[in-house]
Parts: C-alpha cells; structure tokens; sequence
C-alpha cells in the first residue's frame, strides 16, 4: 500500500452531540484528507436513522434490532484496520465509551493515533488517552495538516 493509500479513521463522540457537532468537523476532516491521497472512514456513515435527530442518543434498540451489534463490530473492524486514527475530543462534555473503545483497539492495533483535546477542562483529558494517543493537538485543522505532512 502506498502512503497515498493509507485509511484513516475519524473517531469522536456522537452520544448527546447535535448531528451539526458531529458531522461539521468530519466533512472538513474528510475533504483536507481525501484532496491530499487518503481514504476516510467516517462511522456516522450509513446510519440514516440519525440524520433527523437533534442530539444523538446512548441507544437505537429498534433501528438495531435485528443486529444489535452492527455498529460496535463495524467500528471495531475500521478502527483496527485503518492506518491512523484521527481522535477529535475537543468540546466534549461528557465522556464517550464508544471513542473509547475505538482508540483501545487502535493502540492496541498498533495504528498510529492522532488525538484532538483541550489540556485542561475536557472530561476525556486521562492518563489512558495521553497514552493511547501517538500524538496530541488542540486543533483539528493543524492535526489534519501534520497527518499530510506526515503521511502524504
């Protein structure tokens, strides 16, 4: 695989966010990555259930019915098998287990984990993120910058 060719992984907090807080970041993420080589793997992708909601929800019971597994398994497939996973936890409130998760089986994965948080007043700011995280910025543009310098 070409460094041109390399996958990365937009993870961040959906839960108790309006759909505007999650997508905005994403889609500019999406476009400085992809005009620069790399494909992106974006997890709100698919999930047409959400596009009306105000602030997402901790579950979707129904919407999962059949699976209710889907997303979990998904998430852990492309956050273990992209190359680098772009972390944004700036303005969170509230912690998010699902980012969480994504970043443990990324660290674990051996992928390089490119983490996005404010060093003070954020409630994701811990010893197991500092560690997980390959490198921290407090700006999601200048982490998409260095992920091309670097990278591309």
């Amino acid at each position: 695989m070409t460094k041109r060719g390399l996958l990365v992984y937009l993870a961040g907090p959906m839960t108790g966010m309006t759909m505007d807080q999650v997508t905005t970041w994403r889609k500019k993420a999406t476009v400085m990555l992809e005009d620069s080589g790399f494909t992106v793997l974006d997890p709100s992708r698919g999930l047409v259930f959400l596009e009306p909601e105000t602030i997402v929800k901790d579950a979707y019971e129904e919407e999962f019915a059949e699976n209710k597994h889907v997303v979990f398994e998904r998430d852990k497939f492309d956050s273990t098998r992209a190359d680098i996973l772009f972390v944004n936890l700036k303005h969170s409130t509230r912690i998010s287990i699902g980012t969480m998760m994504e970043m443990a089986w990324a660290h674990l994965s051996g992928r390089f984990v490119c983490t996005v948080i404010e060093k003070e007043g954020n409630p994701h700011m811990h010893a197991f993120v500092r560690e997980a995280s390959s490198i921290l910025f407090d700006d999601p543009e200048e982490a998409c910058l260095y992920i091309v310098r670097t990278f591309g």
